[in-house]
């Protein structure tokens, strides 16, 4: 035995690959007379999805929703602009891949996307 293993893919769905996802997102420009404040929120919908093609119960992903808020100030004269953010605003467990080790059945190892974080950001434009 050489340490591979064949697995019949046909007719499972591709690994990282959920039946549904979708993105809604709305922005919004309000003009202040001596600036711009814009709003940005979009949130991404996904069913869930298979992290490898070896279709064992433990690199099955749940769905999940990730929401992120974006607020920015420009000033009139357009030179630099203030923001702040909030992104992954559910903290959720976004899986972006994994894999079960062949040697210890029952232990994945997987990837995932940052959890919820926050902050500004401040640009000078020359």
């Amino acid at each position: 035995m050489n340490g591979t293993q064949t697995i019949n893919c046909a007719g499972r769905p591709l690994s990282r690959a959920p039946m549904w996802s979708g993105t809604l997102g709305l922005e919004h420009d309000t003009d202040l007379g001596f600036g711009t404040l814009q709003a940005n929120i979009s949130t991404h919908l996904s069913s869930s999805y298979w992290l490898d093609v070896d279709y064992v119960p433990n690199e099955k992903a749940s769905g999940y929703t990730r929401t992120d808020f974006d607020l920015t100030y420009r000033p009139a004269s357009g030179k630099w602009t203030l923001g702040a953010y909030v992104h992954n605003l559910e903290n959720s467990a976004v899986y972006n891949g994994g894999v079960e080790q062949p040697f210890v059945s029952g232990l994945t190892f997987a990837t995932i996307l940052p959890p919820r974080t926050f902050g500004g950001r401040f640009t000078i434009g020359f």
